[in-house]
Formats: structure tokens, C-alpha cells, sequence
């Protein structure tokens, strides 16, 4: 393997805006289609019934996470029964995005009902030690056994490309590294300029396609220990 670059892994994770239209979800889910990318849609449970439909008829290689925030997270109650509802509709959810600066607790619970990946903005305090170790550039962790934690990057809201260069990479990524890009709204934001911000991060991975590779929140796992595989090219030897 001696000479061989790892490409960049890029994760693009979308969050569905409260109160769409499943007509504007269905047009985003094109978008994705159309740029060859999968995109992880992160929805609440509102939310969810309008990324299934369009996703069931030919957004096969994007992927769901459930929105949870601090509320939930800090309710095994509540935390069980938000999972629960999301898996009536995707029966193989294993992704949680956490919003709002949520602490997280009841990593065990997460574990129990199946969830493997994590996704925060920042990595809370806790007082066990990393018990598996990420390769050097991707930010994650796994303090208990069975779930891997991982950060995001928020993309800025500045229009045009002045406002993407100088986010995250400039203007190309770190080969061997892993980077989640939180495409998120902001409150009373439209519906337009949301999909203006998917649709830069889009073009920023189709431009560099000869030097990263794509993959969705839920295949972080298996890109952690899939060492030697095609797709993971030999992350793991680099931790």
C-alpha cells in the first residue's frame, strides 16, 4: 500500500426544515440524485414520513438520522420512545443527530436500541476513556462499546462561494480525513436559501470527486473497521 493516498471521506447531512412541503423534500432528494451524492436527511419525527416516501423510490443510496435534542436526550422515556417511532417508519435507523448543544446521556440506551452512530457539534465531558481509536483526522470516539460519536462542521450562511472556500478546507480537503458537513437551517430561513447552502456543498464534493469519497452518517462504523476494504481504503492503518 506504500505511496497510496487515502481520499478525504466526506459526509453531507441534511437537516429536512421543520414544516416542509413533501413536494420541496422530494425536490432536495433529487438534488442528491441528480449529483450522484448520498446525503443523510436528518429529521424529527414530524418530519420523517416526508424523506420516506421519495427516499423508497430512488434516494436508495442516502440514508436517515433522527433529530433528537436535549429534551429527549435526557429522558430514557422519551429518548425510547422517539427511536421506537422512527423505526415504525425506517425500520433500519441507527443514526442520531443531536441538536442545540444537547449534553448527551443514556449512551447505553442508544446502544440497547441499536444506534451506532452519534453525530454531535461538539464532544460533551465524560468520564470514561476512549475505548477504540479513530484514525488521526477523523473526529470521533467511542466511549462505550457498540457506538461511534462523531463531530460536525457547520456550514456558514454567507451566499456564494466566498462564503464555502474558506470553510473547513479551503479549497481542498486533507487526504485521509473525515469530515461531516452539517447543512442546517436557521429560524425563520426560507426554503430557498436552505437549499442554496445543500446545493454548494454538493458542488464543493462534485468538484473534488477525483480526491474524496462519500459515504452516509450510518457507514461511519464500518468504515472505522473495515481496514483493507475498497470503499474504507486502509483508514484504520492510519490511526
Amino acid at each position: 500500500m506504500g505511496g497510496v493516498t487515502a481520499p478525504a471521506t466526506i459526509v453531507i447531512c441534511c437537516r429536512v426544515p421543520v414544516g416542509a412541503s413533501g413536494s420541496t423534500v422530494a425536490e432536495w432528494c433529487r438534488l442528491g440524485d441528480q449529483a450522484q451524492t448520498p446525503i443523510t436527511w436528518v429529521a424529527g419525527a414530524a418530519e420523517l414520513e416526508l424523506v420516506a416516501e421519495p427516499l423508497s423510490r430512488g434516494s436508495r443510496s442516502s440514508g436517515v438520522a433522527l433529530a433528537v435534542d436535549a429534551d429527549l436526550l435526557s429522558s430514557r422515556q422519551s429518548l425510547r420512545r422517539a427511536i421506537n417511532g422512527g423505526r415504525e417508519i425506517f425500520g433500519d435507523l441507527d443514526s442520531i443527530v443531536a441538536t442545540g448543544h444537547a449534553v448527551v446521556h443514556h449512551r447505553d440506551l442508544l446502544v440497547e436500541q441499536g444506534i451506532r452512530t452519534l453525530c454531535v457539534d461538539r464532544f460533551d465531558a465524560v468520564s470514561r476513556s476512549n475505548r477504540r481509536p479513530a484514525p488521526y483526522g477523523w473526529p470521533c470516539r467511542s466511549v462505550v462499546w457498540g457506538l461511534w460519536e462523531v463531530t460536525s462542521s457547520q456550514q456558514p450562511t454567507a451566499q456564494g462561494i466566498g462564503g464555502l472556500l474558506p470553510w473547513m478546507f479551503g479549497s481542498r480537503a486533507a487526504a485521509g480525513t473525515l469530515s461531516v458537513i452539517a447543512v442546517d437551517g436557521t429560524p425563520g430561513e426560507s426554503s430557498r436559501t436552505h437549499r442554496a447552502r445543500l446545493e454548494r456543498a454538493l458542488g464543493w464534493v462534485q468538484r473534488r470527486s477525483a480526491t474524496v469519497q462519500t459515504a452516509r452518517l450510518s457507514d461511519i462504523p464500518e468504515l472505522l473497521i473495515a481496514a483493507g476494504r475498497d470503499r474504507a481504503g486502509s483508514v484504520l492503518k492510519a490511526a
